[in-house]
């Protein structure tokens, strides 16, 4: 199986169960910032998998995985300005080096036609 494949594996799962999951602390989520000043965020399709990564961190203990319908997502999230979300990081596990990156828009509008 490629990666590729992986991928779109994952995109249809997330899709059928209707909901990612965030790492939140206290209202804010868990983002990464590029060089660029991109902003990176992280979903996950299941808790369980979020919670490894976290457990993976000293840094984000105080962070917990949060229920996010896909609906919400895509227009609360990705698709509002105000939160300056530049790219989905799908479900990175801490251990490999290489992650799945969507832009927003990619992510917002190629999977839900």
């Amino acid at each position: 199986m490629t990666d590729m494949d992986n991928e779109q594996k994952y995109l249809e799962k997330i899709r059928e169960i209707g909901h990612v999951w965030v790492a939140m602390k206290r209202n804010v989520a868990l983002s990464f910032v590029d060089d660029e000043a991109a902003i990176g965020l992280p979903v996950w399709s299941s808790y369980s998998d979020a919670q490894e990564f976290l457990n993976l961190f000293s840094s984000y203990s105080d962070f917990s995985p949060v229920e996010v319908p896909l609906e919400t997502f895509r227009y609360s999230w990705l698709l509002n300005d105000s939160m300056k979300i530049a790219e989905v990081i799908i479900s990175p596990n801490g251990l490999s080096k290489r992650n799945y990156v969507l832009t927003t828009t990619e992510f917002a509008n190629t999977y839900w036609h």
